[in-house]
């Protein structure tokens, strides 16, 4: 793969590329190499590749999230059009610094703790099976649409109280709420298809809200609405967002990791073959293919005062972009980063973030993907990709990475 000159400007803008957003490794790669703090005029914000830079970006307070996510591309027209969108997304638990961030994050924490979370395994485990069920008799799937998609959706479906005949949305959903928070929309008619998307949103979640009030579930929706009449309540807008929120976030990230993780698989045909004969292996695997090929590539920080990193001085309003997907490929933090070694030890790689923005379902994602795996292995032993690698399509974002479509096969 050829990456570009560093001297005729490189950064996330140049993963829209496909050839780029099927590999972005070696960008990564030549970016810590070249300038671990590198800044990017197309995206107007610091990219920090190495380790230390990211972990350090997204755990110390001063950096927050105090600005609008507002496309910078956005004429005055388009910025009136959008604004219900940017409220939308700046009432999510992640644009939030302490104490809103506390809060919110505290009145969804109790549904994501591990003794909650545990008593979800058997139910994951159907899901599972009743999904493979239904594929095993044709000796083929395609990996993300009869299983990754389904079975994610329909967990997080469960947590919220969202019903899962409406997961046929969330695909559409997810991809106009994800290119807003990247920013990068300079698509007229992508805007327009945008707000119609968060009118649908707004619309839908209001009237599961009133359904929950008239008749409450043992559901989040309706946990968050028992916060009304306590002190850090959440106002119905709250709720709405970050329903929205955890929706997006409860499938898409942990999809992709499946679908990421069987791609990285089958191009190392040796330790997927170790991880079936040893299904134990099958937690540390997945930390390794959470390492290997993050399913959330980046965050994004803004700096609340002058802060120094390396021989830079991020000025007070800059943003920065830890790229988590290269600090996890960083050489001076893992022995042959760019190798898949499912038994790998040290492993603390940064694919749920870091600090106070830690993933709040990580426990959750490890848990389904851990059964995700472990199930199809087992049951599917001669799993194989039925397609070229190199015709794998990716989804058409850069913060989160995964493919379109997954062909495999596991008849004998």
């Amino acid at each position: 793969m050829t990456v570009p000159s560093m001297q005729n400007g490189l950064g996330l803008i140049d993963l829209y590329r496909s050839e780029l957003r099927a590999n972005p490794y070696p960008l990564y790669d030549a970016l810590r190499a070249n300038d671990p703090v590198y800044w990017d005029e197309s995206m107007r914000a610091w990219l920090l590749t190495s380790y230390d830079d990211a972990q350090f970006a997204l755990s110390d307070r001063r950096f927050g999230h105090q600005r609008s996510v507002m496309p910078p591309y956005a004429t005055a027209q388009e910025q009136e059009m959008l604004k219900q969108t940017a409220e939308l997304v700046e009432n999510f638990l992640t644009a939030k610094d302490p104490p809103e961030h506390t809060r919110l994050r505290s009145l969804a924490h109790s549904a994501f703790e591990p003794l909650m979370v545990k008593q979800l395994h058997s139910f994951i485990e159907k899901v599972a099976n009743n999904l493979l069920d239904r594929v095993e008799p044709r000796g083929e799937m395609d990996a993300v649409r009869d299983y990754a998609f389904p079975l994610t959706a329909t967990i997080i479906s469960h947590i919220l109280g969202v019903p899962a005949v409406d997961q046929d949305r969330f695909t559409h959903w997810s991809t106009s709420v994800i290119r807003f928070v990247e920013a990068m929309i300079h698509d007229h008619q992508l805007m327009v298809e945008t707000v119609q998307v968060v009118s649908e949103v707004k619309e839908y979640f209001h009237g599961l809200i009133t359904e929950r009030r008239i008749c409450p579930q043992a559901d989040l929706l309706t946990a968050f609405l028992n916060t009304e009449d306590q002190s850090r309540s959440m106002s119905e807008a709250e709720i709405i967002a970050n329903a929205t929120f955890l929706l997006i976030a409860g499938h898409e990230t942990t999809k992709n990791l499946i679908g990421n993780g069987l791609i990285a698989l089958f191009a190392q045909p040796d330790e997927l073959q170790r991880l079936q004969s040893n299904p134990e292996l099958v937690p540390s695997a997945i930390e390794e293919l959470l390492r290997f090929d993050a399913p959330f590539q980046f965050f994004s920080r803004t700096a609340l005062e002058d802060t120094p990193i390396r021989a830079k001085i991020i000025r007070k309003g800059q943003r920065v972009i830890p790229i988590m997907a290269a600090a996890n490929r960083d050489p001076s933090r893992f022995a042959k980063p760019n190798s898949l070694d499912l038994s790998r030890k040290d492993n603390h790689h940064l694919s749920f973030g870091f600090g106070i923005h830690f993933c709040l379902g990580a426990y959750l994602a490890r848990l389904e993907t851990q059964i995700a795996f472990g199930t199809l292995l087992r049951r599917m032993p001669s799993l194989h990709l039925a397609q070229d690698a190199a015709t794998i399509e990716y989804l058409p974002h850069v913060i989160i990475r995964g493919p379109k479509a997954l062909s495999v096969r596991f008849a004998d």
